[in-house]
């Protein structure tokens, strides 16, 4: 809504720029024949306002990203709130795909296009991952220290293996996880997955 209004706003100053340019310079120069200048002014005018009507029907057309609908949840092993982990919702309908981070108390809430805005409504299979933080050595006022680096052999070998999730395998898979939801434009979209170890 911010960059549709902002949007509006530029194309307001470029159409109404001209009329403002014609009225500054009908003040300032001195007309040799006032009763002509003042009639090709207001003509100038009317086209200039004209222009601005339509600038703003087309600024206020149809929403740049398809309507979406505020969804969260939390996400728990074992009864144990899972922090960190990676909730990706994948459309089953033609929608838009959406994800989420879980926090401390395993909660999330849903991003389609900007944060926190929620799914757009449909249904969707769920995948859920977690991987292990990265930890990153540094030096003061220096680029991250990677060791690998220091030579000219390259990584070693199984360095650049994949990382696995810390969750059971099957719920990485959206086809095996068994975890699905469905987002209404009515509904509260609160989604609560319970994954067990076993």
């Amino acid at each position: 809504m911010r960059r549709l209004a902002s949007n509006l706003f530029v194309k307001l100053a470029v159409g109404f720029w001209p009329a403002a340019s014609f009225f500054m310079s009908y003040l300032f120069l001195t007309p040799l024949n006032k009763t002509m200048n003042k009639k090709i002014f207001l003509h100038y005018l009317t086209v200039s306002l004209i222009g601005i009507s339509i600038t703003a029907f087309v600024g206020c057309g149809k929403p740049k990203w398809p309507k979406t609908y505020k969804s969260s949840g939390t996400v728990t092993l074992d009864g144990t709130p899972v922090e960190r982990a990676t909730i990706t919702f994948y459309p089953l309908d033609g929608q838009k795909p959406a994800n989420a981070t879980s926090d401390a108390n395993g909660a999330f809430e849903l991003t389609s296009f900007n944060a926190g805005d929620g799914a757009t409504p449909g249904s969707f299979a769920v995948a859920i991952q977690k991987f292990p933080a990265i930890e990153i050595e540094t030096v003061p006022g220096g680029v991250p220290f990677d060791e690998s680096n220091n030579t000219d052999e390259g990584p070693a070998p199984g360095s650049e293996k994949d990382a696995e999730s810390e969750l059971p395998e099957k719920y990485s898979d959206r086809e095996e996880s068994g975890l699905s939801a469905t987002v209404t434009a009515d509904g509260e979209n609160v989604f609560n997955f319970e994954l067990t170890s076993k």
